[in-house]
């Protein structure tokens, strides 16, 4: 796995940017990184690079991220899920996406600035329990341990967990939209739901897609051409 390539050059100017802005009082720790966009914005990134790329990954993760986001929890939340879709995409499993992310973790947090919490969270939630969870306990479960917040360490952890689990989104979903507490449910469903068809794409029912087809306005196979391209592109 190589962690090399464009990132170490601007790991510290990255980390200095988002220490900056704590300073600045643009964000602090205590606001946890609001992520909403950030995270689902890496998945194209994701397709382009081979799970070995994590350097290269990151470094682009990085620079698409703090357009908007510049928090270190809201960087690290899009590096998962960036090294997550990497690793479906190739055909790999979530375990392997996992074992991906706890190697590179001391790599993940210097390019962040920070973040650890967020990729902690993450790994602890998804290790293997006793029995198997259904979908409505392990959706309790990470409302009551990281929330459902429109933030790195509680919608993002929480969307993550949910897309690594083996568990249906169809009965996933519902017990999100079930919560009673104020929450981000929409982008824990989206963040879950991308990463469950990008591992198990045939669990997605097909009504599903057509629905985001027609309310994006594209299909998924022209998307998938154009990131092909692109692909193809930067292979030369």
């Amino acid at each position: 796995m190589s962690v090399g390539g464009n990132a170490g050059a601007d790991v510290h100017h990255a980390g200095g940017l988002a220490v900056q802005q704590v300073g600045e009082g643009g964000c602090g720790v205590r606001d946890e990184g609001d992520t909403n966009g950030c995270v689902p914005r890496s998945a194209a990134l994701g397709y382009l690079y081979r799970p070995d790329e994590v350097g290269d990954l990151g470094y682009d993760v990085l620079k698409t991220v703090t357009l908007t986001h510049a928090h270190p929890d809201a960087v690290m939340a899009a590096l998962v899920f960036a090294i997550a879709v990497s690793h479906a995409v190739t055909g790999d499993t979530p375990r392997d996406a996992l074992h991906t992310i706890r190697t590179a973790l001391p790599h993940l947090v210097r390019l962040a600035g920070g973040g650890r919490t967020v990729a902690e969270a993450v790994l602890a939630h998804t290790a293997p329990r006793k029995g198997t969870a259904s979908a409505s306990t392990l959706v309790d479960h990470l409302e009551q341990a990281v929330g459902m917040g429109v933030k790195a360490r509680s919608s993002a952890v929480a969307g993550i967990v949910l897309g690594l689990s083996d568990l249906a989104p169809q009965d996933l979903l519902p017990c999100l939209f079930r919560r009673q507490a104020q929450g981000d449910l929409d982008s824990v469903a989206a963040v879950c739901g991308a990463l469950a068809g990008a591992f198990r794409p045939e669990t997605i029912p097909a009504a599903w897609g057509a629905v985001i087809e027609q309310y994006n306005g594209i299909s998924f196979n022209d998307i998938a051409r154009g990131l092909h391209q692109v692909r193809t592109r930067a292979s030369r």
